[in-house]
């Protein structure tokens, strides 16, 4: 934005916009592109989730005596005694 007023000292007033826009793909393409990714990667761990659900793969492993918490959570993260997140298997007092 501090451009626009060099560029209006030397008669470029129509360059602003392009350039802003220029600077705003730059800066939010990265930050949408993380996004999508993430989005796209938890769309296939539930989806995955829900076809073990639905072939009793879950009830099979309850059965085994096993939790199946750290496949409920993303990356084994649960709730301690206090509320606290903390990684599975590590609880926090």
């Amino acid at each position: 934005m501090s451009s626009a007023s060099t560029l209006t000292r030397f008669g470029a007033n129509t360059l602003v916009g392009e350039l802003v826009a220029i600077g705003i793909v730059r800066e939010l393409g990265p930050v949408i592109a993380g996004l999508v990714v993430a989005g796209r990667n938890a769309a296939g761990m539930a989806s995955e989730f829900g076809s073990m659900i639905v072939t009793e793969q879950i009830d099979a492993i309850r059965a085994l005596g096993r939790d199946v918490t750290p496949l409920e959570t993303p990356f084994g993260w649960t709730r301690g005694r206090r509320g606290r997140l903390s990684p599975h298997g590590l609880r926090l007092s």
